[in-house]
């Protein structure tokens, strides 16, 4: 019940502010950090090393 009790804690403290976001300016740093041809496969490959996977599985499809 710990979770439960911290959920509901911070919810009943917390003002609901609106978040926006210039989804251009995300787009270009997406792209700009994933420039090369690449990249994407290799941050996944990176990102489930990390968490200790022991295989990778890539599925094209076209």
């Amino acid at each position: 019940m710990f979770v439960d009790d911290f959920r509901n804690q911070v919810l009943s403290k917390s003002d609901e502010e609106r978040v926006e976001v210039n989804q251009r300016d995300l787009i270009d740093k997406i792209l700009a950090r994933y420039s090369s041809r690449f990249v994407v496969y290799r941050e996944l490959m990176q990102n489930s090393g990390n968490i200790l996977f022991t295989s990778f599985i890539l599925i094209f499809m076209i």
